[in-house]
């Protein structure tokens, strides 16, 4: 049985056509329904008949991006990206996933899990991960956020704020950052993982969620020893 994960992105009619095409200029005429057929082939299936079917069976989706098990999909025009583990990229040994703004237009894309918090209630928590990115517009970055029963933050940090290890942002080479927060209380769920927002291309490796000592600095929002820019006459770059 054929993963259909494996023709999430083929347009079959496409490529028979192009193959059909390609064909002819090497004068070889076969009919669009035999190069059908060849396409089914490629794919590992018996022939056009079975492969019709089984995209019929494929769920309607507009993502492209892979999702990894024990990972799920948010954002904003997330079908304006994709991504997936990259086939052969290693990072310090261990896979890599990637994600790309495909079309360039407005967006975010964000993988994301959730566990339960009663083990890491009263204890510091440090997410950390490895990213590297390539003409990243907004931001590439990974985030911790910790939720009560209502689905409110209690702690949150995806250090768009930071100015020194902060979030990705152009092109950087790989480099690791660390989200560490106390988890209180009143924590129900614990939410971590890793976006892209607006252009570029970005990859994402070596996670770790673990409990640290109070010896490890927090992660907290850029502060400022004084007031800054109350009149608004210094604009953003």
């Amino acid at each position: 049985m054929h993963d259909l994960r494996d023709l999430q992105t083929l347009d079959p009619k496409t490529a028979a056509k192009r193959l059909r095409a390609a064909l002819k200029d090497r004068n070889i005429d076969l009919s669009h329904g035999i190069c059908l057929d060849l396409v089914a082939r490629q794919a590992g299936l018996k022939d056009w008949n079975v492969m019709s079917a089984r995209l019929a069976e494929r769920p309607l989706s507009t993502e492209r991006i892979i999702v990894p098990e024990g990972w799920y999909l948010v954002g904003k025009n997330t079908p304006s990206f994709e991504g997936g583990l990259h086939g052969s990229d290693r990072h310090q040994g261990q896979p890599v996933f990637w994600l790309r703004n495909a079309t360039g237009e407005d967006g975010f894309a964000t993988l994301i899990q959730s566990v339960v918090a009663e083990s890491y209630i009263g204890k510091r928590v440090r997410f950390s991960g490895h990213l590297r990115a390539e003409n990243v517009g907004i931001s590439a970055t990974i985030f911790l956020r910790a939720d009560d029963s209502r689905g409110r933050f209690v702690a949150f940090n995806n250090l768009e704020t930071l100015k020194t290890n902060g979030a990705l942002k152009g092109s950087m080479a790989w480099c690791r950052r660390d989200v560490v927060l106390d988890i209180p209380a009143e924590a129900l769920s614990l939410n971590f993982g890793f976006y892209l927002a607006g252009t570029g291309e970005a990859h994402f490796s070596n996670f770790d969620l673990q409990i640290v000592g109070r010896d490890v600095p927090l992660t907290k929002p850029q502060e400022h020893e004084a007031p800054v820019n109350l009149d608004f006459a210094t604009q953003q770059s």
